[in-house]
């Protein structure tokens, strides 16, 4: 998944917005190590062997309705030039 997908998501399924979104705010998480480290099965439950965390939820806030509406007519704006 690329990072403008993960951050689509946010917006417009999960209703969600992080404010303070940088490169030291994203983790790549490899589940598959974590899991190699421990007994038993080592295959992670969704399949995948890496995914994506945000971290530092300081600066966070639930879109609703007109805010969600307003902050994608925004990127779109911004994308149109």
């Amino acid at each position: 998944s690329r990072g403008s997908d993960l951050y689509l998501q946010m917006l417009l399924k999960d209703n969600f917005m992080h404010a303070d979104l940088h490169p030291g705010n994203i983790l790549v998480q490899d589940k598959q190590a974590q899991l190699d480290s421990m007994e038993g099965d080592t295959t992670p439950e969704d399949g995948q062997s890496t995914r994506v965390v945000l971290v530092d939820a300081g600066m966070v806030a639930r879109l609703h309705g007109k805010e969600q509406s307003n902050f994608i007519g925004f990127l779109q704006a911004m994308g149109d030039g």
